[in-house]
């Protein structure tokens, strides 16, 4: 893990990285794969990347390319995930702790404790 010291916690897509690519071998996703992955359809997911919501770069034949990272980040972002081959839709930390008014450590202990069923990633996750 590489530890980042104006942190105090490490970059969460060391692991996130192997995590996904389990799911798809390879480094990039096209829009099809974004779209099966995060369970919004290919259109929104294509809007996203011209728009840049979502970070992706074009190959030599003019198709897009996501990689994980970008994926990661704007997945993360979501106050709520839907259901997709990721897992069940369920709020991420960032909207627990909106929803909670508690710190992130706080909330972190409730649902380790309470088994709530919550996917969060990006800097949030611990």
């Amino acid at each position: 893990m590489q530890y980042n010291f104006k942190k105090h916690y490490y970059d969460p897509y060391d692991s996130l990285d192997v995590e996904w690519k389990a799911r798809i071998s390879h480094d990039w996703l096209s829009i099809g794969e974004a779209a099966h992955l995060s369970g919004f359809s290919r259109q929104y997911i294509n809007r996203l990347v011209t728009n840049g919501r979502i970070m992706a770069k074009r190959d030599c034949k003019g198709n897009y390319g996501i990689s994980w990272k970008n994926f990661v980040k704007w997945y993360s972002a979501l106050p709520v995930t839907p259901p997709s081959p990721i897992g069940y839709a369920s709020l991420s930390l960032k909207e627990l702790m909106r929803y909670t008014g508690m710190s992130r450590c706080w909330v972190l202990k409730f649902v380790t404790r309470n088994n709530i069923p919550s996917y969060y990633v990006g800097v949030y996750r611990r």
